[in-house]
């Protein structure tokens, strides 16, 4: 299945899992810079670098590294604001 590249379907992205902790520290360890390097990516893999811009049109930019050294970026858009 193909979608437009600026319609909603190819912009959406739902993750869903059952976590026993509180809402709100779940909330803090995907938004807080200094808590997304040390949590985001399981070894051996590195999260250099977290940079979080929480507000409808603002930015994330989450760059993570293989053993090997090769760095891959993953920047993002928030849409709107649901939190």
């Amino acid at each position: 299945m193909t979608h437009e590249v600026n319609s909603p379907v190819s912009l959406e992205l739902l993750l869903t899992r059952l976590i026993d902790a509180p809402r709100e520290k779940l909330f803090r360890v995907w938004t807080d810079p200094a808590l997304i390097i040390p949590c985001f990516t399981p070894a051996p893999w590195n999260t250099l670098r977290a940079e979080v811009d929480l507000q409808p049109g603002g930015s994330s930019l989450i760059v993570m590294q293989n053993p090997e050294g090769q760095e891959f970026p993953s920047p993002g858009v928030y849409l709107e604001g649901r939190w």
